[in-house]
């Protein structure tokens, strides 16, 4: 009698099993077309923040709290200028940052750069990926290197990092700018639930 109330419990309980699993939320682009601020790592005065040449701008408004060239889904497809580049100049790093209206369970990120040294657009030396509950206080999630060195040819850079889920209401990614620096699209991956 005993060893029969043990078997349906067993059994009843790996039926529930693969509903648990299931339940799980497929990983997706959690910021495609949304709105993000891009803030500068140091403060500009010296850098030439405003440098313009031969019509190129950098640090244009695309970042300025609309939805712009880094979340619009269009990758560069040739050098450094195609229009989907956002365009930056010095001033260390520079920080993306996305707000969401409730917490979300984040689980990494991509970027796209352009590498050519011979004409000082360089790919970041370190993206860092920032986690916060109440936009003030950051949390180090991770950081991806390019694996190439700085004196490579010209080349695309795409930065990827997969971290365990982790609750957020803030994300933000950091990149280096140590001359010129070339951003198509940043994708934070994870799920709403």
């Amino acid at each position: 009698m005993f060893k029969k109330m043990m078997v349906v419990p067993l059994i009843l309980l790996s039926l529930l099993l693969p509903l648990t699993g299931s339940a799980t939320a497929e990983s997706v682009n959690l910021v495609s077309g949304m709105a993000y601020t891009v803030e500068n790592g140091v403060p500009t005065q010296h850098s030439y923040s405003n440098f313009s040449e031969n019509g190129a701008t950098y640090d244009s408004e695309d970042g300025l709290g609309i939805a712009g060239k880094l979340t619009d889904g269009v990758r560069a497809k040739s050098g450094v200028k195609d229009p989907a580049w956002y365009a930056t100049f010095r001033s260390r790093s520079r920080y993306v940052t996305f707000a969401f209206d409730a917490p979300v369970a984040v689980d990494g990120f991509s970027a796209g750069f352009y590498h050519d040294s011979g004409s000082a657009f360089y790919a970041p030396r370190y993206v860092n990926l920032y986690l916060s509950d109440n936009g003030e206080d950051w949390f180090l999630a991770g950081t991806c290197n390019p694996s190439f060195p700085l004196n490579a040819s010209s080349r695309r850079f795409d930065a990827k990092l997969s971290i365990e889920p982790t609750a957020a209401k803030y994300v933000r990614v950091e990149y280096c700018c140590d001359i010129f620096g070339v951003c198509d699209e940043i994708e934070i991956y994870g799920s709403k639930t």
